[in-house]
Formats: structure tokens, sequence, C-alpha cells
């Protein structure tokens, strides 16, 4: 059912990329929807999406639409029809895939909505018009919750450009709260609110009624993407005082009831993140069903509810520190020798690839690292405070993923607090350090992994400044012989391009995952060849949190060992 989907996609796409006629026809339009339809019957939308990105489908698609308004959207006949369908597809598909939205904002199409929103606003009075503004602000609102693409919206001035759409349609001022919510930056809040109804007070208002209805959905939005869109306003200290104050606390209590695993992860993630101020920490402690909840939810039998219940009850009860560390010195990090001090790596899970070179640097030049892979045994807070404790310096990975991440967050302000040293490296081009991790920085210089410079000096930057800290450090860290890196001039991040790879056929691929150890791998990637090694290579360097969410996904992978054997022979296969 998947591939029978999956080839119908193709086949559209190969007849649309040979077409020799405008697009502005019936035939062009049926294909579209054709293609649409196909989407929803995949039971897997999410490779759907992954299969679409490496046919190139965003590219084609996006181009096809910027050429539309080029020409006259709705002077050319059929022009409009052929459009609409595409908008929609792309709207569904940027829902469901980190790497589309990524490549349609590559692609130009942050910019050709936001432009929408603002050429056509004066004409909603027309149905078509209408609901060319309704679309582009529903895509607008899903490539929002992406980091990489922020500085998009940034660049063409989005949020000023919803300012209009904040009175009047229900609908079209709930959809661009939800994207403020994301786009906005710390200390933009107070410039952003209405005139009678601030973002705030307006979301916890709706998750007030999506949490009363039946099916847990208000205004086209169910619960979840409101706790989440509340939950990333709430990395902002100045706003955690305002969805306390606005009743948001009782709601996510709520759905910590609730049975849907995904509900309960983003209600404890958001109250982890309200739990960083103080005032937020005793308005929780003192809610005893939330404490109650958490508590129970820290048994659940999926991983990623339970890890966002232990943090946030981490972080409400810091209080009892003493009763943390002696819990750490019993359980600890089984196998390590605790006389020794290390480099901790603190990272956002996106940033990993970049992060396991620089691991294997450090390594290299006879450091010992301390890296949540490699190290993880029992309890991860438990862990990670013994290994910030341990440490006599941590490199800090910094992006927009990372001050999202309420977990990053424990990490860095846990090892601000033991007054550690700390190296900031960057991770992301376009980001700047602000709020509660531009607090922690202050104006120390950072390295930067961003790929904006090259790597092999940033490289022995680091490992100077390391060299430093760790002369610094004295008798307390087990010395270190420097060695020339010669493994210095492979840290491009940029992904290789090697010939005998994109040629090889099927069972060459095969072969290769035989020779490798990787026989659990071959009948689910049966089908792929070269060229899908090749862009799966370049997923990993490009998305990295997609990469590895599909390989759990597509191909059952669970175990880190798994995923990593697989992960390290792929990258060996592309530097021969």
């Amino acid at each position: 059912m998947e591939s029978n989907q999956i080839d119908k996609m193709r086949d559209i796409l190969d007849v649309l990329k040979k077409t020799d006629t405008s697009w502005a026809s019936p035939e062009a339009a049926l294909l579209c929807e054709q293609m649409d339809a196909a989407y929803w019957k995949s039971p897997d939308k999410i490779k759907f999406c992954q299969e679409f990105c490496d046919y190139d489908g965003a590219e084609l698609l996006v181009s096809a639409l910027i050429k539309f308004e080029e020409d006259g959207l709705f002077k050319v006949k059929g022009a409009w029809e052929t459009a609409f369908v595409i908008y929609n597809h792309l709207c569904n598909l940027s829902e469901a895939s980190l790497v589309l939205s990524i490549q349609m904002g590559e692609k130009g199409m942050v910019k050709l909505c936001s432009s929408n929103i603002v050429k056509y606003r004066g004409k909603m009075s027309i149905r078509d018009i209408l609901s060319l503004i309704r679309v582009s602000l529903g895509i607008l609102c899903n490539m929002s919750t992406t980091p990489g693409n922020r500085h998009l919206f940034r660049e063409e001035g989005v949020a000023e450009k919803m300012q209009p759409y904040l009175k009047g349609d229900p609908f079209l001022k709930t959809i661009c709260m939800i994207t403020l919510a994301y786009i906005i930056e710390e200390g933009q809040e107070d410039s952003l609110i209405e005139k009678e109804t601030d973002t705030i007070e307006y979301l916890v208002g709706i998750l007030r009624d999506a949490v009363k209805s039946p099916n847990k959905r208000f205004q086209g939005l169910c619960d979840r993407e409101i706790a989440l869109a509340l939950g990333r306003l709430a990395v902002h200290d100045s706003s955690k005082c305002k969805i306390l104050k606005a009743g948001g606390l009782p709601l996510l209590v709520k759905m910590l009831e609730d049975k849907s695993a995904d509900t309960q992860e983003a209600a404890a993630n958001t109250i982890w993140n309200l739990a960083f101020s103080e005032d937020g920490r005793q308005k929780i402690a003192e809610n005893k069903d939330c404490l109650k909840l958490l508590e129970s939810l820290t048994q659940c039998s999926e991983s990623h509810v339970a890890d966002a219940a232990k943090g946030a009850l981490w972080v409400i009860t810091q209080g009892q520190a003493k009763q943390v560390e002696k819990e750490v010195e019993a359980e600890g990090m089984q196998g390590e020798e605790k006389s020794y001090s290390h480099i901790m790596i603190s990272y956002q899970w996106g940033s990993q690839p970049v992060v396991l070179t620089i691991r294997d640097a450090l390594k290299a030049a006879g450091y010992q690292v301390w890296l949540d892979v490699d190290h993880m045994h029992g309890s991860t807070l438990q862990a990670m405070a013994e290994a910030v404790e341990k440490s006599y310096v941590v490199l800090m990975c910094i992006s927009e993923g990372y001050k999202e991440s309420p977990n990053c967050r424990t990490e860095a302000e846990y090892t601000f607090k033991l007054g550690k040293c700390i190296i900031p490296v960057m991770m992301e081009e376009y980001y700047q350090p602000d709020g509660w991790l531009g607090i922690i920085l202050g104006s120390k210089l950072y390295m930067d992994f961003s790929g904006k410079l090259d790597q092999t000096e940033e490289m022995k930057k680091l490992l100077r400044e390391v060299q430093t800290n760790h002369a610094d450090a004295g008798d307390t860290v087990k010395r270190a012989e420097v060695k020339e890196l010669k493994l210095l001039t492979q840290l491009s991040t940029q992904p290789n391009t090697p010939s005998q790879v994109l040629s090889w056929s099927n069972e060459q691929v095969q072969d290769w995952l035989k020779n490798s150890g990787l026989d659990k791998w071959r009948p689910s990637l049966q089908e792929y060849d070269g060229t899908f090694l090749f862009n799966l290579h370049k997923l990993r360097l490009e998305a990295p949190e997609f990469f590895y969410s599909s390989i759990q996904d597509d191909q059952g992978l669970q175990k880190l060992r798994e995923i990593f054997k697989f992960t390290a022979a792929l990258e060996t296969v592309m530097k021969k």
C-alpha cells in the first residue's frame, strides 16, 4: 500500500517535470489533486514526505507557485485552480514533515506566503482570495514550528505583517497567534500585544475551550497544539507569569490526565518550562494534583512522557538538592572511574552529527569526554547531574533549539549554578543567544561550528581553549597529551558525493549492509539504491532530528547501539 502511493507520487512528479505546457490547465490541477489523494491514502505520511523531498517535489511545486504569482495568479486562466491544489497539498505536507518544511523555506515559501497576506488583504471579500489568505497563513503556521526556519520569518517581518489579522476572523486570528508564539523573540512580546487581548491570554482562553470540548479541539486546533505554543512562549521568562496568571496551569494539569501520550508530553514539557521561574515553581509545588500526576507519569511506559515528567519534577524540587546528590552518589554512572574529571558536552539532539565529530576530535587529542549517548545508565537526570559535577569544562553547543529545550536549560542552569567553566559552541548560523541563555553565556566568545567559518580552524581554536582550561584545572584533572590531529581535515559538515556510492544498485546496497554487519537493515532497504544512501546521509547532516526519528520509526530501530552502528557505517562509506 505504502509503495503504491509513493510510486504514484513519483510518477506524477515525473509528468509535471516533463510537461512543456502551462501548469494553468485542468490536467495539471488533476495531477496535483491525485498526488494529494495519494498522500492521504499513505499509511506512513512521514515516509511519503521524505520521498517527496528526495524527489525534489518541494522545489518543483514552490517554483510553480512563484511562477504563477509572477505571471498573474488571478489573471491567467486556470492558474488559480492549479495553485489552490498545490497550496493545500504543501500545507498538508508541511504539517507532517520537518524536512519538507525546511526545504520549502529554502525555496522561498515563507517569502511567498508572507507577501500574499499583505498583497491580497484588502480583497478578502472575494472567496478565492480569502482561501489564498487562509492557506498562506496555515503554511506559515506549520513552518514556524521548525527552529531552522525562524530567521526567514524575521527577515520577512512576518510578525508585523500578521498584526492586521489579530482582529476580525477568529480562525485567522488563532492561526496568527499560534505562529507568533513560535516566532517572536525574547523581549518582543509586549510590542505584539493586541489592544483588546494579548497573545497569552488568547491562547489560554482557546486552550480552555479545547480542554472542555469532547474532541479536545477549538478553532481547528487540538489542545496539544495550543499547549505546545504556550510551551514555546514559556521559554521566555517574561511570559511565564502571564501564563500562570491567565489560568494556564490547571488546564495543563487536566491534560496530564489525558490518555494520549503526546498530549501528556506536551503538558509536562510546558509545566517544565514554567518551573524555571521561582514564582512558577512555587505555584506548581502548591498544586498537589499536578505533583501527583507528574510523579505517576514518571513510571509511564512511553519514555518521552516519563522523561518530561521527571525533568519537570527535578526543576520543581530544586530545594531538595541534598537528596538529589545522595541519589546521584548512590547510582552514579556505572563503569566510570569517578576520580577522573572530564569535558562534558551539552547539546540539543538536532546538533548531534556535528557534536559527535567534536567528541571524536577531543578524544583523539587524549581528553576524556562525557556525552549522553556514551554514558547513560539508569536515571538520565542523575547521570546528567554527576556529569556536570565531575566536569572541569562544559562545551555548551548552542542553537535556537537548545534555548527552547527544557532539558538543555536544566543542564545549562545546573552547570552555571556549580560555577563550571563554560565554552559556548555555536551550532546555528543565524542564532544570537538571548533570554536565559544569553544571561548564562554573558560576553563569552564562542567557537563557530555552524558551517559559516572554516571548521578545521574552529576546531584548533576549540582545542586551544580546552587545553587552557585543562591546565587551569590542576591536579584534579587526568593529564592528556595533546596530539596532532590528522583528522581535522575531515571536519567539514558538507556531505561528500562519492560517485561509486551514487551509482550503486539495489544489490550493491544489500552487499554493503551485509559486509557492514547490518543484516537487520536489509529487508527494510531492499528497494533502495546508492542515490537513496547518499540522500539519507545528506538528511543526517541537514535535518538530524528527522533522520533519527525516521530510522527509528521506519526501520524499527530503538536501541542507540543499533542506530549508531548504522550511522557510523554510513559515514565511513561516504568518506571513501
